[in-house]
């Protein structure tokens, strides 16, 4: 027999798995991995023991191995095989639309290997098919080790071996590594000067409880790490990040920790301990003792338990076992993942980075949960969640590319009967936003095989998403644009199911059907794709519209940064619509 299993069944240890059940089912034949992220299996054997393998397959999977479709069809072929086998991978595409599945926490069996194993005892990047990073580091289709960035580090003896028992743990794992051949971690001064020390980890513990601040290179980007009960560093990080009062993420060491400061219900403790390891939002407690500079004005903190070895065992040397970890970056920027540009962009707020010198393929922020009547709702979906997929109620014939707006940013690849979403994004009102937007619908278009025919985007002429839209298309009739209050009535009709609904969209503003700026609106819809607009926030003038509202702003924010130049720049490239002449005539426009 034949069988083709798509889902997410490549990085999870499901070839090692149906190796086993194929030995303990007396079959011969083999498996092997395609290039569009499905696994083909041929086995051979009597009719009883193939009907007891299939059961196991769908009985006994992997723990992270989800399934979509398995087809299974008698298979006529000549060669008669002498035992089952994992074959190389193949380069076969036929897009079943398979996906990699998202980085997850350290396993139970990975922590008792970093705490008392032998040959893996206090190494770092401590990992199995049932954990650890999977899409951060994951290059292309299919999931071999050359397609990972652990492709830059090469097996020792020791971890070959393993690798090749079938009896191992460890088999067939594709990203093994060990001490004597996988990544290490070094910690560097802000000078970018490598800082001697028997164990970085613990010489990290050292400085963070002496007030210092530590950019340290986890799974999907880097932190800033500090003491979650000295308001001193915590200042300098808001200074340094132009954040006076969002409020910061916390990591604590586990749950007896975290309700030594807030109130975790049942719902909480099943979400923030879950493989996702998400931040979930919780309440503070009346014994709340940490710096009031983490969330202030707020009575909840954002929370979130280690998911990898090194932030276990920093943790574990840490006064209250708590720590602000929050996001690599400087505000509306992306998370910093490489070194070089951490220590360009991070040293005048870090004092210290701890760094490790394994790629990150692709940056992963850290998700956020809150619970509202006891239901988990995704506010921040990436680290743990993305890529996700989404079956759709209804067959896309040809490949859909969403681009969404500006704010809080996301992207979807829709073809067939799935919609892949990317991680979050952010806002992608400078450069450096904007090209890590853009070269992440390049990295997810290769992923899954696909050359988007139509494009969907807002109905706001000046946002970088509409303007991209028609530059990827070539063809404006291959553009659908949305309207933006519209696509978030649509969005919540799709995850509950819903045909029928009067939704009160409660949003800033959005560029209106009747081309003016919408905002707080009501909507009947009896369709997905037909809205009715029976009440909305009463209108109000504003000279010069939304010319008024957002370019002046910015131009005299430059004009007092000193950048007159790049305010010309600004110019010129943004009243193209408003004036046809010279770049002076440009300016000219604009003082009037």
């Amino acid at each position: 027999m034949k069988i083709i299993i798509s889902g997410i069944v490549q990085g999870v240890g499901f070839r090692p798995f149906v190796h086993k059940i194929a030995s303990e089912c007396n079959l011969s034949g083999y498996i092997q991995n395609q290039s569009d992220g499905i696994v083909e299996i041929y086995i051979q054997g009597n009719r009883r023991d193939i009907n007891l393998f299939l059961k196991k397959i769908k009985e006994e999977k992997p723990i992270l191995a989800k399934y979509e479709n398995i087809e299974i069809q008698e298979y006529p072929e000549n060669q008669n095989y002498q035992n089952f086998t994992i074959r190389s991978s193949s380069e076969n595409i036929k897009n079943y639309g398979s996906s990699i599945h998202p980085d997850v926490s350290i396993c139970s069996k990975c922590i008792e290997e970093f705490f008392h194993g032998k040959r893996r005892r206090n190494y770092y990047f401590v990992s199995c098919t049932d954990c650890g990073p999977k899409y951060t580091i994951f290059k292309k289709f299919p999931y071999d080790r050359a397609n990972t960035t652990m492709n830059d580090f090469s097996m020792c003896p020791l971890c070959h071996v393993e690798y090749n028992n079938p009896f191992d743990r460890l088999f067939h794992y594709e990203l093994i590594s060990c001490k004597d051949c996988g990544p290490r971690f070094s910690i560097l001064d802000s000078n970018g000067s490598t800082v001697e020390c028997k164990d970085p980890i613990l010489y990290s513990a050292k400085l963070l409880k002496e007030g210092n601040i530590i950019a340290a290179k986890g799974i999907g980007g880097f932190h800033l790490i500090t003491s979650a009960t000295d308001s001193d560093p915590i200042t300098r990080i808001r200074i340094k990040k132009n954040r006076k009062k969002k409020p910061f993420a916390i990591m604590s060491k586990d749950l007896k920790s975290v309700r030594s400061f807030a109130i975790l219900n049942e719902k909480e403790k099943e979400v923030i301990t879950s493989l996702q390891r998400p931040i979930v939002i919780l309440e503070k407690s009346d014994s709340y003792y940490l710096s009031p500079l983490i969330s202030p004005t707020l009575n909840s903190i954002g929370v979130m338990l280690p998911y990898n070895a090194f932030q276990i065992l920093l943790l574990n040397h840490i006064p209250y076992h708590t720590l602000v970890m929050t996001s690599g970056n400087y505000k509306d920027n992306p998370i910093i993942s490489d070194n070089k540009t951490a220590l360009k962009n991070l040293t005048d707020c870090a004092d210290y980075f701890l760094t490790h010198n394994r790629e990150i393929f692709t940056q992963c922020d850290d998700s956020i949960v809150k619970i509202i009547e006891n239901n988990p709702i995704l506010l921040r979906g990436s680290r743990g969640f993305s890529p996700l997929k989404i079956i759709l109620p209804e067959e896309v014939p040809n490949c859909i590319l969403a681009l969404g707006c500006e704010k809080n940013l996301t992207f979807s690849i829709a073809y067939k009967s799935n919609c892949f979403l990317s991680q979050h994004i952010g806002n992608i009102n400078n450069s450096e936003s904007y090209r890590y937007y853009k070269s992440m619908i390049d990295k997810m278009i290769k992923f899954y095989n696909q050359n988007p025919l139509y494009f969907a985007c807002d109905m706001h002429p000046t946002m970088v998403t509409t303007k991209l839209a028609f530059k990827l298309s070539n063809d404006v009739s291959r553009v659908f644009q949305i309207q933006h209050h519209h696509a978030h009535l649509a969005s919540l009709m799709a995850e509950y199911g819903l045909q029928d609904i009067i939704g009160i969209i409660c949003d800033g503003s959005g560029y209106g059907l009747d081309g003016s700026i919408w905002g707080g609106e009501i909507f009947q819809c009896e369709n997905i794709r037909k809205i009715k607009r029976i009440g909305h926030l009463r209108e109000q003038p504003l000279i010069g519209g939304d010319l008024a509202t957002i370019y002046p702003l910015r131009m005299v924010v430059g004009m007092l940064m000193g950048n007159v130049d790049g305010v010309e720049n600004f110019l010129y490239s943004n009243l193209n619509h408003f004036s046809n002449g010279r770049k002076r005539d440009r300016i000219d426009y604009f003082h009037k």
